[in-house]
């Protein structure tokens, strides 16, 4: 029978996950590019919180590292078949209007920070 991986505390491990010596936790998977890649967290809930975040991400089809936000407003408007062609329309028209040749646009979308998506919103404003 298999052992169960357990932490300091006894509490049991998921797949990918383990404490490390200083007491920290850290979440290793791989990534759809096939790269390995981990988070660290202090607490194990914090851990699987990021996890669950990173899971969901995956199902989605969402690639966080090597894509910008252009390509991934791309890919998504590719993968929308069961839409009206009225509502197709809108969403690219305004994506061409709005995102594509922004700043924004052009960043990676794990760079991209709050206060990014705040100053897109503030140069929208300005614009109207």
């Amino acid at each position: 029978m298999e052992k169960k991986r357990k932490d300091h505390k006894g509490r049991v491990l998921r797949k990918g996950e383990q404490q490390r010596e200083n007491g920290t936790y850290m979440y290793r998977w791989t990534s759809s590019e096939g790269r390995r890649e981990c988070i660290y967290a202090n607490s194990l809930d914090e851990l699987r919180k990021k996890e669950d975040e990173i899971n969901k991400e995956i199902s989605l089809g969402v690639s966080r590292t090597l894509v910008t936000l252009n390509e991934q407003i791309e890919i998504y408007l590719m993968t929308k078949r069961n839409l009206a062609n009225s509502t197709k329309e809108n969403y690219n028209y305004y994506y061409r209007h709005s995102v594509k040749d922004s700043r924004i646009g052009k960043m990676k979308v794990i760079d991209i920070r709050k206060s990014d998506i705040l100053l897109f919103y503030h140069d929208l404003e300005e614009r109207i």
